[in-house]
Formats: structure tokens, C-alpha cells, sequence
């Protein structure tokens, strides 16, 4: 596995422990349907949670906040509809 997908491996454990840890249920994690994908799907407080993970070493490519684009964003919204839409 390269470098990075092993960090960012690394970095979706963490913030699935960091959740747990804060009482959310992981319902799925690395979840696939086509080109689609979602990180992390959790479950806090009766709200499904959508949890988008961002793993950086350092800022150098950018804050992560800043790299989620609006392509980006809008696959979310439509894995997260199609996720929904599996799981009824």
C-alpha cells in the first residue's frame, strides 16, 4: 500500500476512535457504492453523522478544511443520499 492511503488508513481509525470515544455508534466505515465513498457513517444522538476524513502530515498541501471542492462536496451528498436509499 502506498504512503499516503496508509495515512489516511491511519488518520480514518483515529477519528473513528476519536468518535467512539465521544459516544457515536460507527455504523459503516470506508463505505463503496460506485465512484462514491464515505469515510465514516455514524450514528450520535438519534442523527445519522457523515464524517468526511482529511489525514495531513503537515499543511503544505493545503489546511484540510480547504481541499473538500464543491465536485467533492456534491459526490458527499449524493453518497450519503445513496447510502440512505440502501440501508431503508
Amino acid at each position: 500500500m502506498a504512503e499516503h492511503n496508509e495515512l489516511g488508513k491511519t488518520g480514518e481509525e483515529i477519528a473513528a476512535e476519536f468518535l467512539r470515544s465521544n459516544g457515536y455508534t460507527i455504523l459503516d466505515q470506508c463505505w463503496r457504492s460506485g465512484y462514491l465513498e464515505l469515510d465514516i457513517i455514524a450514528v450520535h444522538q438519534d442523527m445519522l453523522v457523515i464524517v468526511e476524513v482529511k489525514t495531513r502530515r503537515n499543511i503544505f498541501h493545503g489546511h484540510p478544511d480547504d481541499t473538500i471542492s464543491r465536485k467533492k462536496l456534491n459526490q458527499l451528498y449524493e453518497a450519503a443520499d445513496r447510502y440512505i436509499e440502501n440501508k431503508k
